[in-house]
């Protein structure tokens, strides 16, 4: 038998060859298989064209845009939440309603809302003092004299009433030892007051890092428009807002006169942020001036009036005003009731301030 040696050989040139491919091929697709285990990929779904999510990745692929991060206390913006009211008066009438219970129930159905704000301010027309009232001598209405019990000081305190204005036409009604005693009774309290007439300095007040100046205009004593304003303009470098409450008006006039509507565009002109009226008794326009708010008059939040609806109705403007600047209001109403006092009411739901 005679021996193939050319078959031989190119047999074993085949076999090699067969050899290095199958090595070649083998390594390739361990590589691939370890490549897709490190990424996390089924090596199925990768040459299919469906991709699972990259499992081992520090940060997903597409963030979540709904879940914002934690905002730094750095980032958030202080708020402060003040509501201003009209006239309070606590002689006569309301004296008399008062004192049957001890003057427990006299803000009832107010200071629960009340106490939702950081302050409340309103306009005290009348002195706080141990003076005997006319009221129970002469028993009518028409006496103007008043003087209020130190019992109210309290009352006023737990229903977050904080602050009062009072340069008004009654403070006064007792000379200096009736405004003497206000002072004191306040004081002995913890109330804040601005607007002693005989004494109008600026009033600072700071509520969680943000300051107010607060400050007063009286048209019937030392009427001098001046001092407001100089006032104003001292108090800028020193106030994030600048509050200017007023007596002024014509009583139970539903418009501001030409002088009020003057003397308003005055403060703000000067730097006021807010202009609050007293006096008239009923509520009066509001007005947007220059971007500032302006209330010709808030009417009675609580006062022994009850001839008409005007005077039985009152106004209470809720302001937030924030550190950078920005102010917003919202308005409520209180109704007056021979029997309970004063309570938030729907009098004048229906019809907007703006349209007085």
């Amino acid at each position: 038998m005679k021996f193939n040696f050319n078959f031989l050989l190119s047999n074993k040139i085949f076999n090699i060859f067969i050899g290095i491919f199958s090595f070649v091929f083998l390594g390739f697709v361990l590589l691939i298989f370890i490549s897709n285990t490190n990424t996390g990929i089924d090596f199925l779904d990768k040459y299919s064209g469906k991709s699972k999510p990259l499992s081992n990745t520090s940060e997903p692929l597409n963030p979540v845009e709904d879940s914002p991060s934690p905002i730094s206390e750095e980032e958030k913006n202080t708020e402060v939440s003040i509501s201003f009211i009209g006239d309070m008066m606590f002689d006569r009438q309301i004296r008399r309603i008062a004192e049957e219970t001890d003057y427990e129930h006299l803000f009832d159905f107010v200071s629960e809302r009340f106490n939702e704000h950081d302050l409340v301010v309103g306009n005290l027309e009348g002195p706080i003092s141990d003076h005997q009232t006319i009221y129970k001598e002469k028993l009518n209405l028409e006496q103007y004299t008043f003087t209020f019990d130190p019992k109210v000081t309290k009352k006023l305190y737990d229903a977050n009433i904080r602050l009062v204005f009072l340069d008004n036409n009654h403070i006064s009604n007792f000379g200096n030892s009736g405004i003497e005693q206000t002072l004191d009774n306040l004081i002995k309290n913890n109330i804040s007051y601005f607007g002693n007439p005989y004494d109008r300095k600026i009033l600072s007040y700071k509520i969680k890092d943000i300051k107010f100046s607060f400050m007063s205009y009286n048209q019937f004593i030392r009427p001098d428009a001046n001092e407001t304003i100089k006032n104003i303009k001292e108090a800028q470098n020193n106030s994030d807002y600048i509050v200017v409450y007023t007596h002024w008006g014509e009583e139970y006039f539903k418009k501001p006169n030409e002088q009020q509507i003057n003397l308003a565009h005055s403060f703000v002109d000067a730097g006021a942020d807010l202009v609050i009226g007293t006096h008239p008794h009923v509520i009066q326009s509001k007005e947007i001036y220059k971007d500032k708010y302006i209330y010709y008059s808030l009417g009675n939040f609580i006062f022994d009036q009850y001839f008409s609806e005007d005077v039985k109705c009152g106004a209470v403007a809720n302001f937030i005003f924030d550190e950078k600047g920005s102010i917003s209001v919202s308005e409520e109403f209180v109704e007056l009731h021979i029997d309970d006092v004063v309570k938030f009411s729907d009098c004048l739901d229906l019809v907007p301030l703006d349209s007085f």
